[in-house]
């Protein structure tokens, strides 16, 4: 009997969230997708990305993140045979825009980097979607989720995100 799994694909994507702060590790929105803490190695690892290496030749634009203040990322993983990018793309965009409509704070993110990887290749491919905001600067208030409001965000989440689109934003 054939394996199913081939026809599989598995995305990852995921932004470091500028500008924002938790006392929490992780906060988990649902099954696929959550808000946590990066290690020191993977935000150092961020910061001296460079254009030429094999995940980012297909990126035109790589956001300089080397003085950008971040230590938590916004990541969505999907397993699936008929989904696209895109609707990765879509899930970590509206994990952001509940986050703004939650509460006051200005949260950046310059990039949202996608993984895709078919269970019956022995490689993935790299995408990366780039925001205005290259330089990734400090700006405005400070985005804080202190530990007490977490409960009240994801419940927030399950009502508003679902149904946020990207068309009318």
């Amino acid at each position: 009997m054939p394996d199913d799994r081939g026809n599989i694909i598995a995305y990852k994507g995921e932004t470091p969230l500028l500008n924002f702060s938790s006392e929490v590790d992780q906060v988990r929105l649902d099954e696929e997708i959550e808000i946590r803490r990066l290690s020191p190695e993977v935000v150092e690892r961020l910061r001296n990305r460079d254009a030429t290496s094999e995940r980012e030749r297909f990126t035109f634009l790589v956001p300089d993140l080397s003085k950008a203040q971040f230590s938590m990322l916004v990541e969505c993983r999907i397993e699936t045979e008929d989904l696209t990018a895109d609707f990765v793309f879509d899930r970590v965009w509206r994990a952001i825009t509940t986050l703004r409509l939650f509460q006051a704070g200005n949260i950046g993110t310059p990039s949202i980097d996608l993984e895709a990887r078919r269970e019956s290749q022995d490689k993935s491919v790299y995408m990366t979607a780039t925001s205005s905001q290259l330089e990734s600067k400090r700006f405005g208030t400070t985005y804080d989720l202190v530990e007490g409001r977490v409960s009240p965000f994801v419940d927030f989440w399950r009502a508003v995100g679902p149904k946020i689109s990207q068309d009318r934003l």
